[in-house]
């Protein structure tokens, strides 16, 4: 054990927040096949340890859901936005015909708290009776998800890790360029319009619900609107759901989701930007930058 000087010298950058979110387990033999014909990415490559994210599709190729998947022994567990269950289980579970896939709710049966910051491994080496979901990327590269009962928080606290604000947590998220599903994503979109393309979409795996759309997108055009961060001055009178349109006054971009930035004089935001302008250093309004 640690003595409480050097523990807090470990913990100084660590910081800790509370962050509802779904959480589905996939169990059985089939598992990853299974998910495999449902999502965007290749999960039967996924090896116990690994982590990637994904898209769950529509027939239509819209998206149902963002997840991020672990690969877990004897399962894959499923983490997104919170309230999501209901929607992404009944959409998997009328498919379940012969395979040996069971899928099980875990949302509310662990607490879900955000740790990030260099300082995690002393922190993590402090804590009894909780899980790591590494990395989640919600609000930087070293984000991690910790599954907790209530005494966590305290646990935490007695270690003097820091909790921070949801201000500060919705920054660090929109710095790192985070979507959540509900706010960012909604199953009116397409993958693509997201702009994860490399870390979420395989374009080799073969065939699954919605890739006929996905690919035809791939081979022969492209979306007329994609996620972006925006950053500048010029956001400070806007809010998420605000338009920003052009000189002629067509609609140029759509703000889902706005927040102070870390530096105190810029403003960051993410939204969907007309693929004309959607290019890193393109001045979309005054004081607004495509980032």
């Amino acid at each position: 054990m640690m003595d409480s000087t050097d523990n807090s010298q470990s913990v100084a950058d660590v910081q800790f927040a509370p962050l509802a979110r779904t959480i589905i387990k996939i169990t059985g033999s089939d598992r990853a096949a299974f998910l495999h014909n449902f999502s965007t990415n290749d999960i039967v490559k996924m090896q116990p340890g690994d982590r990637c994210e994904a898209f769950i599709t529509s027939v239509q190729g819209k998206t149902l859901g963002h997840v991020v998947v672990y690969c877990v022994e004897e399962a894959l567990v499923l983490v997104t936005a919170d309230g999501q269950q209901e929607t992404l289980i009944n959409h998997l579970d009328r498919y379940i015909i012969m395979e040996d896939v069971e899928l099980e709710n875990c949302s509310g049966i662990a607490s879900t708290w955000l740790l990030f910051g260099e300082g995690i491994p002393s922190v993590a080496s402090e804590l009894n009776g909780v899980e790591f979901m590494s990395p989640y990327g919600y609000c930087g590269e070293t984000c991690q998800l910790l599954l907790g009962d209530a005494s966590t928080a305290e646990s935490l606290e007695q270690l003097q890790v820091r909790e921070a604000s949801s201000d500060q947590i919705e920054t660090l998220r929109l710095e790192a360029g985070f979507v959540e599903f509900g706010v960012d994503v909604t199953e009116a979109n397409l993958p693509q319009e997201v702009a994860r393309d490399a870390i979420a979409i395989s374009f080799t795996k073969g065939c699954y619900l919605g890739q006929e759309t996905v690919a035809r997108i791939d081979a022969l055009g492209h979306v007329n609107w994609l996620m972006r961060t925006m950053t500048g001055i010029g956001l400070a009178s806007l809010n998420a759901g605000d338009e920003i349109a052009g000189d002629d006054g067509k609609k140029i971009a759509r703000l889902t989701s706005c927040s102070n930035a870390s530096d105190p004089n810029q403003k960051i935001a993410l939204g969907y930007v007309h693929n004309d302008f959607a290019e890193s250093g393109t001045t979309i309004a005054d004081g607004i930058q495509v980032a």
